[in-house]
């Protein structure tokens, strides 16, 4: 049994992915089984979840399952939501904002970097939207800006970056799409099954941003507050399918 260490050095931390996808499939078999044999970020975080506790994830995993999670101080969650097509139009501001920030140039300069350094894009701020899994390409860069920075003399660059564009805000959605199945189908119904532990979760409606204090803002710290929710509190547009504990069913009875 390894005792729970912060600064844990270990020989196998600085081994190739598949000694290190080799030595998870010995300590922890359940955990290598979900994992994806070249995805060295998750695969390292579960042998140094192991190497700090000596235990496996998927033991940890269940044991906080079945018990809970005693939290230090009394918490909550507020889900700050918006409708889909004004969240998609947020989003492709957003795209624009970097766009107009630079980020094209930010994306030459990590090209160049990866090119002289051979930096890994599986670690840093190479996980960023736009870089590529190991899997897709060699090269370390936004994957959306690579056919820009990578064109030849001549090329219809005007072009190129507008299909970058574009297909960085797709990308955008696509990541954002998760974050949001990922609450409805993990965070949400875990929330709401930790037993004695449950997490309540209320929903603040942040589709007008001119209302952000009356939607927003003074409901969030009413509840932080301890005041109830009421029937005032009812800027809830609920997600199609989501699970939704007690407390968050009670602050949208009111709709």
């Amino acid at each position: 049994m390894v005792t729970y260490d912060t600064e844990i050095q270990h020989p196998i931390l600085s081994a190739s992915t598949p000694e290190l996808f080799k030595f998870l499939q010995q300590v922890d078999p359940v955990q290598a089984g979900r994992l994806h044999p070249s995805d060295r970020r998750k695969i390292l975080g579960k042998v140094e979840l192991y190497l700090r506790t000596g235990r496996p994830a998927s033991e940890l995993f269940q044991q906080q399952k079945e018990d809970g999670v005693e939290a230090r101080w009394d918490t909550l969650i507020f889900w700050v939501w918006s409708e889909r097509d004004v969240l998609n139009e947020r989003l492709d501001r957003r795209v624009d904002n970097m766009v107009e920030l630079g980020v094209e140039k930010e994306c030459k300069e990590l090209y160049t970097i990866a090119q002289k350094t051979g930096i890994p894009i599986t670690s840093g701020v190479f996980q960023a939207i736009g870089i590529p899994p190991a899997r897709m390409s060699l090269i370390a860069g936004y994957r959306e800006f690579l056919p820009v920075i990578t064109a030849e003399e001549g090329s219809d660059t005007t072009t190129l970056r507008e299909e970058a564009i574009q297909q960085m805000k797709s990308h955008t959605r696509q990541y954002v799409k998760t974050q949001l199945n990922w609450i409805n189908h993990k965070l949400i119904p875990q929330c709401h099954l930790l037993g004695p532990h449950k997490t309540p979760i209320y929903i603040l409606d942040a589709t007008d941003p001119t209302k952000w204090s009356s939607k927003v803002l003074n409901p969030a710290l009413s509840i932080a507050q301890g005041s109830p929710p009421t029937n005032n509190l009812t800027n809830c547009s609920l997600p199609r399918g989501a699970v939704l504990p007690t407390p968050l069913v009670d602050l949208c009875r009111g709709r």
